[in-house]
């Protein structure tokens, strides 16, 4: 998932000047500033031909790469535009206050860019682009002082776990001064990003949405963590947000254990989505590049959604295993996997009925649930732990020859496994057991000259390697006799008493 915090992005408008008649109402947000011949009071007028300087002087080091000295400049420029624009009388106050706002953000004068900004909003004589443009810049200051909090320890990120990963029952409770204050940034500009004049007004506003709904999500107030992020999902078609919007919009009900309200969730998502999908499929037929990602966006999100619906039968069936109803579990299970054979917990649900099969007792219907993922999901991820579970099964009912076979067919397509060592030893003892002595002991051999096995159970090493050595000393098999008493010989971690003196034997064998 994107990180959350969302950096909104800003209008680089320039400080041009107007013309010397001075204007017959108070200029607004994305009004060009004065001239300082323009102004009356002679230091206005200074203090206005500082800042302009200084803002020109940042723009030009900017241009040059030097961005301290960019920065240091733009400060300047700031805080001499926010004074002039703390004049209550003067009718440029908002042209100044939007001024400084913009040149303390590039500046990094967080505090500063976001007490002019709130200014701005504040205005009894601001207009609606005007309050647009001091909620999109309050919020982007806010979110970069939270942003440095977070990375310096003091403030504890947010929080986008679902509910397979948070620990407890919801605790609703106050978020941080520095998260509230940004969410309430975030939903001031969400209610007047339409006045906005930004070109990403509306992928700000989804962001500054889904900002502020992750911080409700993130201190437990899942009514409003949800509203706010199915707005994302209605109100901005294909933004940059929405994947994690619906999401976690799902998740809020998973979180408060509402399985009727996710389900009536993921309907809900699909109508919407779907609505918007078909309208973006018909815009992208102009040949529009932008138009086409939406679609391709919306044809994704659609695909993502009707999966988890498909997934309900999965998760239904897991609750049955988790109530204790393994017979109803497994049977829900392989439904699941029938009735949705493309779906990516197909296989997860096969071997997680052969789990509930074997809890109530039924090892051939577990089997065969078994050998249903290998024969029509050998690549899942679940395959590897259901072919060692068969060769269990094989080697149960007698099979110790096929139970070998399967072993080595792990060994074979999985040869750094995580249970290679677990099939090493369980394929020789079959191999043992089936009398197929000579292939058992090349078995133990490799079990036990492997140093990941050996230094998982040096004792089992230890005596499987004594048993090899028997086994190649009985046929004459004088070279691999004394390699499996060098391996054993030189075993270290061995604690048991047996194994202990089978190492002693082979090291005075070996003398």
């Amino acid at each position: 998932m994107r990180k959350p915090l969302l950096l909104l992005a800003l209008a680089a408008a320039g400080c041009a000047t107007t013309s010397a008649t001075g204007p017959v109402r108070t200029s607004q947000a994305a009004d060009r500033l004065p001239a300082p011949n323009d102004l009356a009071d002679a230091a206005q007028r200074s203090a206005l031909s500082d800042a302009l300087v200084h803002a020109r002087l940042g723009d030009a080091a900017r241009d040059a790469g030097d961005l301290d000295r960019a920065r240091a400049e733009w400060r300047a420029a700031g805080a001499g535009f926010s004074t002039l624009g703390a004049a209550p009388a003067s009718p440029y106050r908002l042209a100044f206050l939007s001024a400084g706002a913009r040149n303390a953000l590039q500046a990094g004068d967080l505090q500063a860019a976001a007490q002019a900004a709130e200014k701005l909003q504040a205005d009894p004589a601001a207009d609606a682009a005007t309050r647009a443009t001091g909620a999109r810049i309050r919020a982007a200051a806010l979110g970069q002082i939270a942003a440095g909090e977070v990375k310096a320890g003091r403030l504890e990120a947010l929080n986008t776990a679902g509910a397979d990963k948070r620990k407890g029952k919801l605790e609703p409770r106050p978020p941080p001064e520095a998260w509230r204050k940004l969410a309430e940034a975030d939903d001031a500009y969400v209610a007047t990003w339409r006045a906005d004049a930004d070109p990403a007004a509306a992928e700000n506003a989804a962001g500054a949405a889904y900002q502020a709904a992750l911080v409700h999500y993130s201190y437990d107030h899942m009514d409003e963590a949800a509203r706010r992020f199915l707005a994302v999902v209605e109100g901005f078609p294909g933004a940059r947000f929405q994947d994690e919007a619906a999401t976690l919009y799902l998740q809020t009900f998973l979180l408060r254990g509402d399985a009727a309200g996710h389900a009536a969730a993921i309907d809900r998502l699909l109508g919407v989505v779907g609505g918007q999908s078909r309208t973006a499929a018909e815009a992208a037929r102009t040949g529009n590049a932008e138009a086409k990602a939406r679609a391709e966006q919306l044809a994704r999100l659609e695909g993502v959604l009707t999966r988890e619906k498909q997934g309900l039968g999965f998760t239904a069936a897991s609750r049955l295993l988790a109530e204790g109803k393994a017979r109803d579990a497994a049977t829900a299970y392989e439904k699941f996997a029938a009735a949705n054979p493309e779906h990516p917990d197909a296989p997860s649900a096969l071997y997680n009925a052969a789990i509930a099969w074997n809890q109530v007792k039924e090892p051939k219907k577990a089997m065969a649930a078994r050998e249903l993922v290998l024969s029509k999901y050998p690549d899942a991820r679940v395959a590897p732990k259901a072919m060692l579970a068969v060769a269990g099964d094989l080697s149960a009912g007698g099979d110790h020859a096929g139970a070998a076979r399967l072993y080595a067919q792990y060994l074979d397509k999985y040869p750094a496994g995580d249970d290679r060592c677990l099939a090493l030893l369980d394929a020789g003892a079959e191999l043992d057991i089936a009398r197929q002595s000579a292939e058992a002991s090349r078995r133990y051999l490799e079990y036990g000259t492997d140093a990941r096995c050996t230094r998982e159970d040096a004792n089992s090493a230890a005596k499987l390697l004594y048993r090899a050595a028997a086994i190649f000393n009985k046929a004459g098999n004088r070279p691999d006799t004394q390699a499996a008493l060098r391996a054993l010989a030189g075993l270290s971690g061995v604690t048991d008493a047996q194994a202990k003196a089978y190492v002693e034997d082979a090291r005075s064998r070996l003398k």
